[in-house]
């Protein structure tokens, strides 16, 4: 161990914020997936207090999916399994050291619309994954954004029956160690299952 409280990086919550009668439980799920277009001459309609993100707004969110650059998938069956680290020793007599890493998000989207619409989505996506950022929203309106490479394995799944389903299953893998924070966005969820198709921008 290395005594250098100088070295520390960031700060941490204060003691006992965790500490209370019971764990408070944080939920499960993740019901919709996005994907964002690069864009640097865009800006947000809406500005937020000093150390908020921009899309802690409800009204940039949508600003973004009514100017093309904010694609959300419909409702999905989602998850993030454990991320996976890569280690490396860097000096003979230290410890391996964390060099690298990464994690994924992995879901079945069981959507489909009149048009077959899914299929030109998911096309879309897979042709222009390299130009997007990524991110997730969990059942609790926590927003999640990485900025960074990711690449998306998505492919049409068809079962064997007419009892069974025809699906689109994916993983989509982003290349960090880093704890990915989210963003509080009250109402997100409410939101997206309220935008339609011949009042707003976008559909899915």
């Amino acid at each position: 161990m290395i005594c250098q409280p100088s070295c520390v990086n960031g700060t941490a919550p204060q003691v006992g914020v965790f500490n209370g009668c019971k764990i408070k439980k944080a939920k499960g799920g993740i019901p919709r997936l996005f994907f964002l277009i690069c864009d640097p001459t865009y800006v947000h309609p809406v500005t937020v207090a000093v150390g908020l993100s921009p899309w802690s707004s409800l009204a940039n969110v949508q600003a973004a999916m009514c100017a093309g650059l904010l694609h959300f998938t419909g409702p999905i069956l989602g998850q993030q399994p454990k991320g996976s680290l890569t280690k490396k020793r860097m000096a003979s007599c230290e410890p391996e050291q964390v060099v690298g890493g990464s994690q994924t998000i992995t879901f079945q989207d069981y959507n489909t619309g009149e048009n077959l619409e899914e299929y030109a989505f998911y096309d879309f996506i897979m042709k222009n994954y390299e130009l997007m950022s990524f991110g997730w929203v969990t059942c609790d309106d926590l927003l999640f954004m990485y900025d960074g490479d990711f690449a998306p394995e998505i492919s049409p799944v068809t079962e064997a029956t007419n009892n069974d389903s025809r699906f689109f299953d994916g993983v989509v893998t982003m290349q960090t160690e880093e704890i990915i924070t989210p963003i509080k966005v009250e109402g997100l969820l409410d939101l997206l299952k309220s935008f339609n198709a011949t009042t707003s921008c976008y559909y899915y």
